[in-house]
Formats: structure tokens, sequence, C-alpha cells
């Protein structure tokens, strides 16, 4: 079976973020395409399922938003497979190959691959697990450039949104000094290995609570052996209740140390940030400011209501911290609270 989907969001065509700002004297706002793929069911039997999906596709892993954002839709093929062992358990193994740009009069443009094996079980009505390893690679990552031109803003062969990767540049060493035109590049290649795991408990019910009540914990860890150091990221995190449904609220803690090094920085999450007093190596071609990407730790408080079907009211905290402060030092804590209405039509 042949299927197609399009999807518009995106209004600014951040690759990493359906937001937009209210600003420029009610100027109009672009709306982009956010999904536009077909889809292949190549295999559909009782036991067995196979999808192979082709364009700008919804993201076929499962990983946390360290990882990626959860707004991040890529740009090539995926196929999924998932196989049921019996009624309690099953396997998946997702596999995907990303064009992160087109280079004209190049041959080595950079491309993302990856291959992730899960394995879930529902052992009882009340426990759940869910386990999953995972490989990740870059090619040609040299070619994803930060330029600085002596006079004006920073400029990128993709979108230049996060920050927290350590660049070389010329002239070296970074930062350059003000008004110098620089060109920075990755100083690490991107190859990690991701491991995540999950139990989910649920009680038959719980005060305030109309429905099962599940008690999720929760842990990811990620080691890019293609740099030397700040070569890790790691997520521990405990969620009570689910919402989504009418009259039904979910809370939630999470702790989150994303290192320099540990994955490329236009993929993770774009919300869990900090602050950086200045230029640096770790954010070229930028002065002081709030900056989010990797090289960031900190705690996550989250909240959220349904008080119907469609419509869910949240509120995050995030207090957090850049791991290498720019300058060395300096203080980088910020606390941010971001509200979110999510209404579903």
């Amino acid at each position: 079976r042949l299927t197609s989907s399009e999807r518009a969001d995106n209004f600014g065509g951040d690759p990493i973020s359906g937001n937009t700002t209210f600003q420029d004297n009610g100027s109009k706002k672009f709306i982009f395409l956010d999904l536009a793929y077909a889809k292949w069911a190549a295999i559909n039997t009782p036991d067995m399922t196979g999808v192979i999906s082709l364009g700008k596709i919804e993201n076929p892993f499962v990983f946390s938003d360290m990882v990626f954002d959860g707004d991040y839709t890529p740009e090539g093929l995926s196929q999924q497979f998932a196989y049921t062992l019996n009624d309690a358990h099953g396997l998946k193994l997702n596999l995907g190959e990303f064009v992160l740009d087109e280079i004209g009069g190049r041959d080595d443009d950079p491309y993302l691959f990856g291959a992730q094996l899960r394995f879930d079980s529902t052992w009882n009505k009340h426990v759940a697990t869910s386990f999953g390893v995972a490989g990740l690679v870059i090619t040609d990552d040299d070619r994803l450039t930060t330029s600085l031109p002596a006079a004006g803003a920073a400029t990128s062969d993709v979108p230049n949104i996060n920050a927290g990767n350590e660049h070389t540049g010329s002239p070296a060493p970074l930062p350059a000094p003000a008004g110098t035109a620089t060109t920075a590049s990755l100083a690490h290649n991107f190859n990690p290995l991701v491991v995540d795991g999950a139990v989910t408990y649920t009680l038959e019910s719980f005060p305030m609570y109309n429905a099962a009540f599940p008690i999720r914990l929760g842990a990811d860890y990620m080691y890019n052996p293609g740099a030397e150091d700040q070569n890790m990221g790691y997520s521990v995190g405990l969620t009570l209740g689910k919402s989504g449904k009418r009259r039904l609220w979910e809370v939630g803690y999470r702790w989150k140390e994303l290192q320099a090094n540990a994955w490329w920085e236009e993929l993770v999450d774009s919300d869990f940030g900090a602050y950086y007093g200045g230029n640096s190596a770790f954010n070229p071609g930028r002065g002081a400011g709030y900056q989010s990407g990797t090289n960031i730790r900190g705690h996550i408080l989250k909240a959220s209501y349904s008080p119907t079907d469609s419509l869910t009211l949240g509120a995050t905290g995030f207090i957090t911290e850049v791991i290498n402060e720019v300058p060395a030092g300096s203080e980088s804590d910020m606390l941010r609270v971001q509200l979110d209405a999510v209404w579903k039509f």
C-alpha cells in the first residue's frame, strides 16, 4: 500500500521549532511545509510490519529531546520494521538515511545515517518496559560550517540555530577578534551510541485523576567516540500521570546533561539552553545572550493539564547552566519558564 502525507507548520522555517514570534509591526508570517512524503507499507502480516518512507518525513527514531528536538522532521529515507514475539513482547528496527545539506560542485555532502533496535514489553496490567540501543553517524561533518563576515551576522551551510559544539576556525584560535572574517568548522566527528530504558508502573487509581495512573521512570545515555572529551550526554527523569485526555494531568522532573561534543548541536532540543557571556569556540559568531544546544546541564520541571480532549495547557521550567562557561568562571545560570497551549483540531 502506497500513501502520501503533507503537513504545514514551522512559521519561520526553523528545523527544530514550530514557534513564531509576535513582532515587526504585524508583519506577515510565512508557512512552510513540515511534512511531505510518500509511504509504502511493504510488509503487513499479523506478526510483522514494514514501512518505507521517502521525502520530508516524520522522524523514525524513538529518542528523547537529548538526541532530536521534537519538531525535527528529516529529509530522506526511513525504514521501520516491527515484529510481534508474543502478546507481551515486541521488537522494532528503525533505520534512517537523511540528507543534511546539498553543496553544489562537491561530492562530499553531509549525510546522517542511523539504526535503532527497540524491545518493548507489557509484563502485566501494571508493569511495562521499553529499552533501546542505537548508533548514529554524520558523514563529512566538516562541511557543516559557520561563517562570520568581517561585518555582519553569522551565516551557515545549514540554519545556525543552536550552539555548544567545539569549533576550530580560520583565523585560529577562536574566538577571532571583533570585526574579523571567520570560518568555523566542527572540531570533532559525530558517531554516537545511544542507549535508553524506561519502566512504567500503572496504578488502578490515584487521587484527583479519573483514569489508571501511570508512573514512569526513564533514562538515556549517549557516548560519542568521535570526540576525545566533552563527549557524553545523559538524562534521568520521573513522570506522574499523562495528559492528553479530558481532565487528566501530568507532572514530571528530569535532569539532563549534554556535553559540548556529545552530538551535533543543530539537532537537539532548542528549548534547553543557558547564558553565554560572549563569543567563543562553543558559539562562534555570536555575542552574549541565551543560547540553546549542547554544552548545557540542568533541571527540567513540567506540568500539564487537559481541560478537554483537544486542548492541553502546560508549563515547563528550566534551571540550567553552561558547562564550559564563557568567559570561564562567569555566571551562566538561567531560570526560564515556558507556557504552552496545544490545541488539536
